[in-house]
């Protein structure tokens, strides 16, 4: 019984996640179309006679709508998936200590701290069923736990300062010369750097989820909860 459900439990998280693919497939789609229906619409109105002003209103306007369509709104989208996937995969892995009734007793005087989310499933994996989740995936979870952490916390715009300060920071350069600190940890930025996920512009340090990292994230979702599956699975079919 419990490997027909432990099976259906894998299926289900397998579900959910070619949703998320889905769903990126979806929003893309539809942010294209938008992006082409704002580009017949500037190619319309340009094509009309108007005064020197007129074509800077108009030209600041469609500037406006570009930068939105193809910066801002992909930004705030994808922001947000990264964070609702990681929610994601920190439930299901406490759902497979509970459907593996994994305990850990505990003395009266320990002091022993089993902490939140994926570093409470990772000790409970340990310890009740002496499985450690594999190095690789384990490593790549909290370096997207720094990610979503500092997006929900601080969002997803940086402004450095030209004075250096005790908290860890980054230091920058900009086109012309000056230096400036950004409070961001090195290892979260050597990490956005990895994925191609952030931008600097003078004092501004943006973080830019990409369709290719969400992507990602989904296929290495799916990579992860397959071991764990497998590995947890006491009959492998």
């Amino acid at each position: 019984m419990f490997v027909g459900i432990n099976n259906m439990r894998a299926w289900m998280t397998n579900y959910e996640l070619k949703q998320m693919s889905g769903y990126l497939s979806l929003i893309q789609a539809s942010l294209s179309q938008h992006l082409e229906e704002i580009e017949a619409a500037y190619r319309e109105d340009m094509a009309d006679e108007m005064t020197e002003d007129e074509y800077y209103i108009v030209e600041d306007h469609y500037t406006d709508q570009f930068l939105e369509a193809g910066r801002d709104f992909p930004q705030r989208l994808l922001s947000s998936f990264v964070v609702a996937w990681y929610s994601f995969v920190e439930q299901q892995l406490l759902d497979i200590c509970e459907n593996l009734n994994l305990t850990v007793a505990i003395g009266p005087k320990d002091s022993r701290n089993f902490g939140k989310g994926i570093r409470r499933a990772r000790r409970f994996l340990l310890e009740a069923s002496r499985y450690e989740i594999h190095p690789p995936h384990w490593q790549e979870l909290v370096q997207v736990g720094r990610l979503r952490n500092f997006i929900v916390h601080e969002g997803t715009r940086i402004v450095g300062s030209y004075l250096p300060s005790e908290e860890e920071m980054v230091e920058l350069q900009s086109d012309i010369g000056n230096t400036f600190y950004f409070p961001i940890s090195r290892a979260l930025f050597q990490y956005l750097q990895k994925h191609d996920l952030v931008a600097h512009s003078s004092m501004f340090l943006d973080i830019i989820p990409s369709f290719s990292y969400c992507n990602y994230l989904v296929e290495f979702g799916k990579k992860l909860f397959r071991k764990l599956h497998t590995d947890l699975n006491p009959s492998k079919p």
